[in-house]
């Protein structure tokens, strides 16, 4: 599916660009998989056709009257440069001065349905805490085993789009082989790996796509290669 997003011209502001859209003073980037496939003067047909988003630049911090201000990023989306659920717990961690481990479960399960509820859920969500903990700070366990936010996640454009009540990385997974018919695992590394950066190693892909095989959403077509069936349920 692609994804349309406002970009300045040069003399122009983001806040110029996003809030009065023209052809003088934006250009419209078409994306799809995280790939540029086209660039669109923000004229009123193009505006109208693709209804572009902002850029995550203009969600960034401003400030008023000296004071910083924290804009909110459209809901059901989320950017490129780091994983989905944690840009989800991350933003909620930023709203108090510690949260615990089951407010951040509910996070995902509750507030954005990006995860289906229960055990095995929680238990995945308290190893994907300690492990940024350990290797990259964005979440940070304190002495009294609660969470802060730490150093904010990279998150760049595009913003991608999702399902509440279905797992991010699966719905891309089942995207791109719908928009190709037929996907190698090859195109699932460069996808999630290398273009979205939504995952640091192929140990959770490879799961997801044995998960989407017993589901009946892919079908093992040849060695490596992965047929289009269904989306999965959502739950």
């Amino acid at each position: 599916m692609a994804e349309a997003i406002l970009i300045p011209r040069p003399g122009y502001s983001l806040k110029e660009a996003v809030e009065n859209p023209n052809e003088e003073n934006a250009v419209i980037y078409v994306y799809e998989h995280g790939r540029i496939i086209d660039i669109l003067p923000a004229t009123r047909a193009s505006l109208y056709l693709y209804k572009p988003k902002p850029p995550p630049e203009y969600y960034k911090k401003e400030t008023v009257e000296g004071i910083p201000i924290a804009k909110e990023f459209p809901e059901k989306f989320f950017g490129v440069g780091s994983s989905p659920f944690v840009q989800a717990m991350y933003k909620k961690a930023t709203l108090y001065r510690s949260v615990t481990l089951l407010k951040l479960y509910k996070t995902l399960v509750d507030e954005y349905r990006i995860l289906p509820a229960g055990r095995k859920t929680l238990i995945t969500v308290k190893k994907l805490l300690d492990w940024h903990d350990k290797n990259t700070g964005y979440i940070v366990k304190t002495r009294q085993k609660t969470y802060i936010a730490g150093m904010p996640p990279p998150v760049e454009i595009p913003l991608i789009p999702f399902t509440p009540g279905m797992n991010p990385i699966e719905e891309q997974i089942c995207k791109l082989a719908e928009s190709q018919h037929f996907a190698t695992f090859d195109d699932f590394v460069k996808l999630l790996l290398h273009e979205l950066r939504w995952l640091t190693d192929t140990s959770y892909l490879r799961s997801s796509l044995q998960k989407l095989v017993k589901e009946g959403c892919l079908r093992i077509f040849a060695p490596n290669v992965y047929e289009f069936l269904k989306y999965p349920k959502t739950f």
